[in-house]
């Protein structure tokens, strides 16, 4: 009998989960969807800004700064991400015009199911930067 193979979601998930636990590759993925990020601003300019709060979220949760996030939303997030960094997913990224746009729709339906975490997470880096002042 052989192992049923993952669907392209329950992959990500999963390593979602592991990177939850393996600090050092969530920074590589973090910096690798940060500067992918920064070269399709143009294209992402809808999501953009929240795009970068969910990067700075994931690492001030990573370094212990902030850790009032649910596990959910972490993994949500992270979801998103490794999504985003495909470039071979439900539309491939090298198709001109609409490669994106999977890409989007994943990252906006995430943004919706963590917004009140974003927002609590800009309010506590509201106040570390007032504290810092």
């Amino acid at each position: 009998m052989s192992t049923p193979k993952l669907t392209l979601p329950r992959r990500l998930k999963k390593l979602a989960q592991e990177l939850l636990g393996k600090p050092d590759k969530l920074k590589e993925v973090l910096d690798l969807a940060e500067n992918s990020g920064q070269a399709a601003k143009g294209k992402l300019s809808s999501v953009f800004e929240d795009f970068k709060t969910m990067i700075r979220l994931l690492r001030a949760w990573r370094q212990k700064a902030y850790v009032e996030v649910p596990k959910r939303t972490l993994l949500r997030m992270l979801f998103s991400l490794l999504y985003f960094l495909l470039i071979v997913d439900g539309i491939p990224d090298f198709i001109p015009g609409i490669g994106l746009l999977d890409d989007l729709t994943v990252i906006g339906w995430v943004l919706k199911g963590v917004r009140q975490d974003l927002e609590d997470f800009l309010s506590w880096e509201r106040r570390q930067n007032s504290q810092e002042d």
